[in-house]
């Protein structure tokens, strides 16, 4: 099925699996995230208006007798986007902080929100190094989580908490898993109605 579909579908063609579309093997046969470039003419990105998680991805899950899995999936995200930041990240709204980490993860794998305003993601803290930091982490989290050692946590000076650091990482693993879940559940609706 996805050798199928990845070469038939509009949202993510390059004429090779699905698996593909994000790693690539470099010159020693290892895996690794390959950027998703937004502007590409290579491929399409996925705007939410056409496939997304609440109205579609979860559905199809409830379709196939999976209803404790989407539950479950849907309790896990709920979840660790409604903890809270503490220390001097308190002062951030944590509901638009942490919308702003999943949208920005959806984002760099190619998955755009038609309501969101992209610059907002540079423009949530006054420090320029901050923003680059946060934005870093956030992006080796998602792409690189085995990357991820304990100086990535030490390298943002006083403006997290160790908790709100790991809150981030949580909310960039966890929209990851919905990215990829939403693209392998598009996949599979789209192969159901090929036929």
């Amino acid at each position: 099925i996805r050798d199928r579909v990845s070469t038939q579908s509009t949202w993510g063609e390059r004429n090779e699996p699905l698996d593909r579309l994000f790693h690539v093997e470099n010159e020693h046969g290892i895996r690794h995230y390959e950027d998703f470039n937004i502007s590409s003419k290579s491929y399409n990105r996925l705007m939410l208006s056409e496939f997304n998680w609440k109205d579609d991805a979860f559905s199809i899950l409830m379709d196939c007798d999976m209803k404790t899995t989407a539950d479950n999936l849907q309790s896990e995200f709920n979840h660790v986007h409604n903890l809270n930041l503490g220390g001097p990240a308190a002062e951030l709204n944590p509901a638009s902080f942490s919308r702003m980490v999943w949208l920005y993860v959806h984002r760099v794998f190619g998955i755009v929100h038609d309501d969101y305003n992209y610059s907002l993601v540079n423009s949530f803290f006054q420090d320029k190094g901050i923003v680059k930091i946060v934005k870093g982490f956030i992006k080796r989290t998602a792409c690189y989580p085995e990357t991820t050692t304990g100086a990535h946590f030490w390298d943002w000076g006083p403006h997290f908490h160790v908790q709100d650091r790991c809150h981030i990482a949580q909310l960039s693993c966890e929209a990851r898993k919905q990215a990829e879940l939403i693209y392998g559940l598009r996949a599979v609706s789209e192969a159901n109605l090929q036929g």
